[in-house]
């Protein structure tokens, strides 16, 4: 997840829980037998949490749990990650009380495309577009990034800085600092 999403999903569930009950970046799935066999439980969840998927949120209530999905751009990625987090459960050991729960899937995000809406809804994921001020400043910028005016402002900058001999070499090109 991109750091300024984990500032999204903080704030996100600060706001809609603030008494808590929550827990950010959850890992998900299975952890090999061998692994717990030889290191014990708790240090082989350690030493394998590097290769576990990871939700960004889970909500946890009595009768079930909210596995939240944080997208400030491209949802329909947090569409596909919700499908497999959700397959994941019965097979993640921490979770075991809520195995056969009445689980619920939520993507959160400022804005979310039709496909996506569509997608998501099909699919029985509840979609929330909500968003704070620094959210929609943030995606804002991201969108102005890679709109045609600022890349050709990106190009003309590059184009001067090697017209002055300060351009950046590459070191995919033969020009790079590390070639032979």
């Amino acid at each position: 997840m991109a750091a300024f999403e984990r500032l999204y999903i903080s704030r996100y569930m600060a706001a809609h829980w603030p008494e808590g009950g929550y827990s950010l970046g959850y890992p998900l799935g299975p952890i090999p037998e061998n692994i717990v066999n030889q290191l014990g439980y708790e240090a082989a969840a350690a030493q394998f949490r590097p290769w576990r998927s990871e939700i960004d949120a889970i909500k946890f209530f009595p009768d079930g749990m909210l596995l939240i999905e944080a997208k400030i751009m491209r949802p329909y990625d947090g569409v596909r990650g919700l499908i497999m987090y959700q397959g994941l459960i019965p097979h993640t050991p921490e979770l075991k009380p809520w195995w056969g729960a009445d689980n619920q899937m939520r993507l959160i995000a400022p804005v979310i495309n039709d496909v996506a809406r569509l997608a998501a809804e099909r699919l029985g994921i509840q979609v929330d577009t909500w968003s704070d001020p620094e959210t929609q400043e943030h995606a804002a910028r991201y969108q102005r990034y890679w709109s045609r005016e600022a890349t050709l402002e990106r190009n003309l900058r590059k184009q001067k800085l090697a017209e002055l001999g300060l351009a950046l070499k590459s070191p995919l090109t033969s020009e790079g600092p590390f070639t032979r």
